[in-house]
């Protein structure tokens, strides 16, 4: 005699059962729950392709116009966290189809006489200054933000051959730190296929 299992339990029933002789479920509601629940998740597939499409067309328009003011902080935050950034001229598993332009950002730092001080006393006896190390790495990370920023306002979704330069100007017990980065914003293309590409932005 043929059978059907539970989709619950895995129980073998005699077919055409109305209910499940191992965990009692009722096969008409469980077939009701799943394809709720089906439902449900292509409900909500649907609403995240839908809120990603907006923010799409938020960022193109930006883009378009050079408003960004009425782009909320969070949408340009994860715009930027897809804007890829590397110090090689290739992007690994993508192919540059577009360079659109050179784009540099610029950032100063202050650094009091005080920070200086004790980072000559650091030099002098040895060891690191972690207060000199703490603003360089601030000054690099915002530096590369920038640029991310600037690649975005291109409509880029890559910064290839990042270079970063540092420099100090100092004078009256202050001194200031400058961190210049520059890059060439492009547009690459992830390959999926064998011929087939498809945009990073995806």
């Amino acid at each position: 005699m043929s059978s059907m299992k539970c989709p619950k339990c895995g129980h073998a029933n005699k077919r055409n059962s109305e209910e499940c002789s191992g965990c009692g479920v009722i096969f008409a509601k469980l077939e009701m729950q799943i394809e709720k629940n089906k439902w449900e998740k292509e409900k909500r597939r649907q609403e995240a392709l839908e809120r990603v499409e907006k923010s799409k067309l938020i960022i193109e328009n930006a883009i378009l116009t050079g408003d960004w003011s009425k782009v909320p902080k969070e949408k340009i935050k994860q715009a930027l966290s897809r804007i890829i950034v590397t110090t090689s001229f290739d992007v690994p598993g993508g192919r540059t189809v577009r360079a659109v332009d050179i784009i540099s950002a610029e950032v100063a730092l202050g650094m009091n006489f005080a920070q200086e001080w004790f980072t000559s006393l650091s030099d002098t006896f040895g060891g690191r200054s972690k207060t000199t190390q703490s603003v360089l790495q601030d000054g690099r990370k915002k530096a590369v933000e920038e640029l991310r920023f600037e690649a975005l306002k291109l409509g880029a979704n890559a910064v290839t051959g990042i270079n970063l330069n540092y420099s100090q100007f100092s004078g009256k017990n202050k001194s200031m730190l400058f961190v210049v980065a520059y890059g060439t914003a492009v547009i690459v293309m992830r390959k999926v296929k064998k011929n087939v590409l498809i945009s990073q932005k995806s």
